[in-house]
């Protein structure tokens, strides 16, 4: 930036004469202690969110110029020479931009909830309420036998915003409702999107991985899920229709698929 201020003074001096010289070098000073001002009033009135880097986006284009205009004032006065440097700075400045908006910006702001076309393709479909909170809309289970883990995927949709950011329960049972392995967290808080920053009809996409023992056998392979406040460990109430039928739900592997029952 240094450089570029100096290359800046080094242009302007060289196109106006000596009388002229130091208005545009005291206006350019100016308007950098008067920037320099607000950005302090600012941020001593706020929280921690005004320190992010992400409130510098719509400076960087112009200060990109600036620095460019300032840099080529350091070139020998060869004009074709120095429009060749600025294209090609600019250019380069170009794909930098792109590539950050692609590859660290994109994924640093990632949109957590789903398209609800997605639920088209999800291969098991529910609806199952939990309280009046949440709807289990489906499912999908993905066994890896060689490495003995399965992963349940469960899809989530806010029936209107939680007061709490509850834990969903993924237990693989055996025959006579026995643990043998489970997976319990609160959906969507591995991408920073807990419950409670929900908005009804959000649908959340919410994977389970859980360790299998060797050769379970398939016909007894069973999940047991449900919905319940970590705080106290109540459950919440599931229903089907607007039916009760207990506190949570029962996967049970029927043939080559999976079926879904009630206690």
């Amino acid at each position: 930036m240094g450089l570029a201020i100096r290359g800046l003074r080094h242009k302007l001096g060289r196109q106006v004469n000596l009388r002229e010289k130091a208005a545009p070098i005291a206006l350019l000073f100016l308007a950098f202690i008067a920037r320099e001002a607000y950005m302090l009033a600012v941020i001593t009135k706020c929280n921690s969110s005004c320190y992010q880097g992400r409130y510098m986006f719509p400076a960087i284009a112009p200060i990109a110029i600036i620095l460019s205009w300032g840099l080529t004032g350091l070139l020998p006065r060869r004009e074709k020479l120095a429009s060749i440097l600025v294209l090609a700075l600019a250019l380069f400045l170009a794909s930098i931009a792109v590539f950050a908006l692609v590859k660290v910006i994109a994924p640093a702001y990632e949109i957590v909830p789903i398209p609800t076309w997605r639920l088209w393709f999800v291969p098991y479909k529910t609806s199952v309420e939990f309280g009046s909170l949440f709807r289990l809309r489906g499912y999908d289970i993905h066994w890896d036998e060689r490495n003995g883990v399965v992963t349940v995927t469960l899809y989530w949709e806010a029936l209107q915003r939680p007061d709490f950011d509850y834990s969903v329960f993924v237990h693989l049972i055996d025959e006579s409702g026995q643990i043998i392995t489970q997976k319990d967290h609160a959906p969507g808080y591995e991408r920073n999107y807990p419950p409670t920053v929900w908005l009804p009809r959000d649908i959340i996409e919410d994977p389970h991985q859980l360790k299998i023992p060797q050769q379970w056998p398939k016909s007894a392979r069973r999940f047991r899920i449900g919905v319940y406040n970590w705080a106290t460990g109540e459950q919440l109430p599931a229903f089907v229709n607007g039916n009760y039928v207990g506190n949570f739900t029962v996967l049970i592997c029927v043939g080559d698929r999976f079926v879904l029952k009630y206690p």
